[in-house]
């Protein structure tokens, strides 16, 4: 599971995963649904899961951590942004 990876949810959401970062030796996605294969105006944040061999995501749901996580993926994606130029 990496960056320009589609997800598929328990629910049957699909998120295309955008940026990701590692806080505290944990790495989190930023992502945006699909829908008809087509990028929505919804976006998420997950945390990547290894359980027994196997990989997934949570949700995150703690305001503190998302807003960190937030000002991460904005100031990788100002990065990105300037190494373009």
């Amino acid at each position: 599971m990496g960056v320009d990876d589609i997800i598929t949810l328990e629910d049957g959401k699909e998120f295309l995963l955008l940026l990701d970062t590692v806080n505290d030796g944990v790495k989190y996605y930023l992502a945006v649904e699909c829908v008809n294969n087509e990028p929505s105006d919804h976006f998420e944040v997950f945390k990547e899961v290894t359980e027994n061999g196997e990989t997934s995501v949570e949700e995150i749901e703690d305001g503190a951590l998302l807003e960190k996580l937030l000002d991460d993926f904005e100031e990788k994606f100002d990065d990105s942004e300037t190494e373009g130029e």
